[in-house]
């Protein structure tokens, strides 16, 4: 693959006044305000003008640099979230260029109370001037290479020493110029001096400059710099000092980490200020907005639990159904060394298929029927509306769920079956390799397709539709309910909403810009995230650095900001309260509890050492629990709410228990010696080996457990039932069920107290 780079290319933000067709106008801007920590207003600025200048389409020898069109208009959009009026001038000769920016200072530069921001991206060039001087130019689209005509390039290409010109000679107070290239013949101080607090120094006139590389370095045409720039004042992340700003020396230093970290050090930025002592003293400022400060919750803390405290069994195994619902689903008496792996259940519980394996194979087991032996069955994870699919030995597939089994499919040339769903009950969807192509399948019957590859299904609720991502002639593209989108470079499907219409995608388009898709909202991002729905089925939750984003179905993006960099997300069942976790530059982990309405008080747990963390919602929202090994004291501790206590052991999960009344919890805890102790508010129970966790309305802790012999106990409190060959926890709209299997008879176990 063919790397194109920039040479030496700048970011540069110009503001120029010129009715000529390639500049684009963008919406008004609007003056700064900066106030102290001590909330006295230490300068303003009555408005903001930025000039961006992109720079591609060469025609004098230069390599065509396509990311540049991307970079401008991500840039573009950054300063116009940062209130500044941004003209654009793309692709411009040196004579059109050189008019464009002295007619932006003329029209803003003699302001004093505006600040200018400048962002070249394009082509640049270091020349030897003598021996002992090195310059610095940018490339307009007409500049003929110099090493086959130097004196031609001199005349066309913009020096470095200009930029020192227009520098001097505007007035405005601050002015900001960037330039993603490599950087050479110094016109400025370069800086390696960690940034303070923004002050009454700041008010102080200042010509400000940032290069995303140093000399003889190349800069590649995909632009991690501008990436790092919206990174640094949209995710906050180059706000080092929390105070809702961003200096140029903080995205200075924040660039200067963060370009070498993920350019594998091959790219150093540089920073720094004119060398005049009149232009020196002041800081570009970015505002950023104030993330509230940590509440750290002074709470007591209830000491480890004495020896004594903790209880065994009663001693006596109570046999179904005591106070419990029962269903039998059916009679299953097992065959000689029969091994239960897995039950799926359809959604109204009465239809099911069991895959078990013996010694001579794997087995399925369905309406009366067994098939197999296989040489192999794969399974999802799902209880509900499950599916299988097989191959035996002689090669033939099977595909099924637990209502509905399809094969041997009679496909000639299928190699293998992928992503099977069940559509309603009846149809089954899924995806095979045949013949060296991919297809889309229904009950055995190709329905879409040849592919070059083909990503999962993605099956709505309710309404069946499909959506899917394929590759077709070295190219991505999606399929949403039977209409292409594309070609993108990368592609990937999120989901479908809970009513199963609409459905929540992200790609990548040829200029390198990721878009999020769902609804009636789009808009590109600069990061990665994490992205799902939250427990509405209805509202997209992802995070984007700093930034957790709560999208509705109708496109309204409510977000939630943070003062580190968020690893973790948790939204309560009624929507009313998101829970995230932080990490901040000490590499310390913070969880915060918020209500994204802002009605209720923001509640902060921390700090914790890294990699500690783990918290959840009860099925009540009311009742927020979350562990983690303290920063400054090495405990171990499980808040609830407000209340904190301290553990002995090692936190595996804690598991929010709840009532309407009281707002019970519980926490499973993993003691020192090796035994698994489950606490609530009002009793400690020991429990032995593997086990598995809910809990019923009135707060009893309800598990499973296994002993030496493998058999299965369903617990209750102190009282056990059982024994069983095979258990499976089943949620379902806050109902409690447990699947048991054994003794003759398959069981469908609702608990009630």
């Amino acid at each position: 693959m063919k790397v194109i780079s920039r040479s030496l290319l700048m970011p540069v933000i110009l503001f120029v006044l010129v009715t000529a067709p390639f500049i684009r106008l963008s919406a008004q801007s609007r003056g700064l305000s900066v106030v102290g920590s001590n909330g006295i207003a230490l300068t303003s600025f009555s408005n903001s003008y930025a000039l961006v200048i992109g720079e591609s389409r060469y025609t004098n020898g230069w390599p065509a640099l396509p990311g540049v069109t991307g970079d401008t208009l991500a840039i573009k959009r950054l300063l116009e979230e940062q209130g500044f009026s941004v003209q654009i001038l793309e692709n411009v000769t040196s004579r059109d260029l050189r008019a464009g920016i002295e007619n932006f200072f003329n029209r803003y530069g003699y302001d004093k109370d505006v600040r200018l921001l400048i962002y070249y991206a394009g082509h640049g060039q270091t020349l030897k001037l003598d021996n002992t001087r090195d310059m610095g130019y940018i490339v307009p689209i007409d500049a003929p290479v110099p090493t086959r005509d130097e004196t031609g390039f001199k005349r066309l290409a913009i020096a470095m020493q200009q930029f020192d010109t227009w520098a001097k000679q505007i007035e405005s107070r601050h002015v900001l110029f960037m330039f993603d290239s490599c950087f050479s013949g110094s016109i400025f101080a370069t800086s390696r001096a960690a940034p303070g607090i923004i002050d009454y120094k700041i008010a102080n006139p200042v010509r400000q400059f940032i290069a995303s590389g140093g000399a003889d370095e190349m800069v590649p045409d995909v632009s991690i710099f501008r990436r790092q720039v919206e990174a640094g004042l949209r995710n906050r992340e180059a706000d080092y000092n929390k105070d809702g700003y961003v200096s140029g020396s903080e995205l200075g230093d924040f660039l200067q980490s963060t370009v070498v970290n993920y350019t594998n050090n091959s790219q150093h930025p540089q920073y720094g200020k004119i060398r005049d002592p009149n232009l020196d003293k002041g800081d570009f400022v970015f505002e950023v907005g104030r993330v509230p400060a940590p509440e750290v919750i002074p709470a007591p803390i209830m000491p480890p639990q004495p020896a004594n405290a903790v209880f065994g069994y009663n001693g006596r195994t109570i046999p179904l159904p005591a106070p419990l619902t029962v269903k039998n689903l059916g009679s299953y008496e097992p065959g000689r060394g029969e091994r239960i792996q897995k039950i799926i259940l359809d959604s109204n519980y009465t239809a099911y298929a069991m895959i078990y394996w013996t010694n001579s194979g794997w087995y399925v087991r369905q309406g009366g029927r067994v098939f197999g032996p296989f040489s192999y069955v794969d399974y999802d994870n799902y209880y509900h509306s499950g599916t299988w699919s097989a191959q035996n030995g002689q090669g033939q597939y099977f595909v099924g769920s637990a209502g509905t089994t399809n094969g041997p499919i009679s496909d000639p040339g299928i190699e293998a079956v992928r992503s099977v769903h069940n559509l309603d009950g009846r149809r089954l969807a899924y995806t095979a390799d045949i013949t060296n192509n991919q297809y889309i399948l229904q009950n055995g019957l190709r329905r879409e397709g040849p592919y070059d590859s083909l990503g999962n299904l993605h099956v709505a609720p309710v309404t069946g539709k499909i959506a899917y991502e394929y590759g077709d002639k070295g190219k991505n593209y999606l399929m949403i309910d039977g209409k292409t989108q594309g070609p993108f470079t990368y592609t990937h499907i999120i989901g479908w909403s809970s009513d199963g219409q609409k459905c929540a995608y992200q790609y990548t388009d040829g200029n390198d810009i990721m878009y999020i898709i769902y609804g009636g909202y789009s808009s590109y991002t600069s990061s990665s995230w994490s992205n799902s729905f939250a427990p509405d089925g209805k509202t997209l939750v992802f995070s984007e650095g700093t930034t957790l984003h709560l999208v509705s179905d109708t496109g309204f993006d409510r977000r939630i900001y943070a003062r580190g960099s968020i690893r973790n997300w948790r939204i309560s069942n009624d929507g009313r309260y998101a829970a995230y976790m932080y990490q901040d530059a000490a590499e310390q982990e913070w969880v915060v509890l918020v209500s994204p309405d802002g009605s209720q008080r923001q509640r902060t747990y921390g700090p914790f050492q890294k990699y500690t963390v783990s918290f959840s919602f009860s099925p009540n929202p009311e009742v927020f629990v979350c562990s983690g090994t303290e920063a400054l004291t090495g405990q171990k501790v499980i808040y609830a709410n407000d209340e904190k206590y301290a553990v002995s052991g090692d936190i595996a999960y804690p598991v929010p228990v709840f009532t309407a009344q009281e707002g019970k919890y519980a926490a499973f805890v993993a003691d020192i010696g090796s035994s698994n102790i489950l606490y609530t508010d009002s009793m400690i129970v020991a429990v032995d080996q593997k086990m598995g966790n809910t809990v019923l309305p009135d707060g009893t802790p309800v598990y499973w457990t296994r002993d030496d012999n493998y058999s299965i106990y369903l617990n209750i409190a102190y009282d056990r039932y059982g024994p069983f060959e095979y258990a499976a926890n089943i949620s379902d709209a806050g109902t409690i069920r447990w699947l048991m299997c054994g003794g003759g008879n398959m069981q469908l176990i609702s608990i009630e107290r």
